[in-house]
């Protein structure tokens, strides 16, 4: 597969970079939870960490938390495309190996946020710091354990044109498997995927607005570096102008 695609490939192989931050970061939060005698929150319970508390003033033992191994076992799913398939899509798409979880913890854009972070000064890569996709369902939407081809290079042809009209003609990717590559790609090849375009998604917030990913580096040099998870507003009532004399 690594003769067809080249560094187009997100494999076993391709994708160890990732599951040894995985690991570090799951692992380290799994100590932080120990620390605090794991005391119940939202970002513990995220993990998949025991939740116990001091008894006689004393920390309890917590070490029932996910303990990531040194060289955990990727499941190798069955490829889902024919070879003539993978043959014409070689040269401008990515295969990506999707992994519904890894160290036992979930994949999905919430995890991806926990592990990555949202400081370029802490390290990079990393998400761009935003908090209004907290409570969005599509964040805890979970990968499939399957292979993706998802294109490299956006069509120049869809520059500035909207989505509803790009979606008849353009399967779009879910935001969690753009995020996915991006980071594992970023992490094996040390090159950045769409460092400044941005990538229409299928998801949707909770107003029907359509969710859009990517362009880690402002070219104004006015924003922080960091993978960022937008929405497109739709105009609605809500929308109004009043006048200023």
């Amino acid at each position: 597969m690594k003769s067809l695609f080249g560094s187009n490939l997100l494999g076993p192989d391709e994708l160890q970079p990732l599951v040894s931050h995985w690991g570090k970061a799951t692992g380290r939060r799994a100590m932080l939870g120990n620390l605090a005698h794991c005391a119940p929150s939202d970002a513990v319970s995220r993990w998949g960490l025991a939740h116990c508390a001091p008894s006689n003033g004393e920390a309890e033992d917590c070490a029932q938390g996910p303990v990531p191994s040194e060289t955990p076992r990727l499941e190798t799913p069955p490829l889902n495309y024919s070879w003539a398939d993978l043959e014409s899509h070689a040269k401008d798409y990515i295969l990506v190996m999707g992994q519904s979880s890894i160290h036992g913890v979930d994949v999905t854009l919430r995890n991806l946020r926990e592990v990555f972070g949202i400081d370029p000064e802490q390290q990079e890569p990393c998400f761009y710091n935003q908090d209004w996709y907290l409570n969005e369902t599509f964040l805890d939407t979970k990968l499939e354990n399957r292979w993706y081809l998802l294109k490299k290079d956006v069509f120049e042809s869809s520059r500035a044109e909207l989505p509803d009209k790009l979606s008849k003609e353009i399967s779009f990717p879910s935001a969690v498997l753009c995020a996915y590559t991006f980071f594992a790609y970023y992490l094996y090849y040390k090159q950045p995927l769409w460092y400044h375009d941005f990538i229409w998604c299928c998801d949707l917030d909770h107003n029907g607005d359509r969710i859009y990913v990517g362009k880690y580096h402002d070219i104004d040099g006015v924003n922080k570096n960091g993978f960022s998870v937008h929405r497109h507003l739709a105009l609605r009532p809500c929308y109004a102008a009043v006048d200023a004399l």
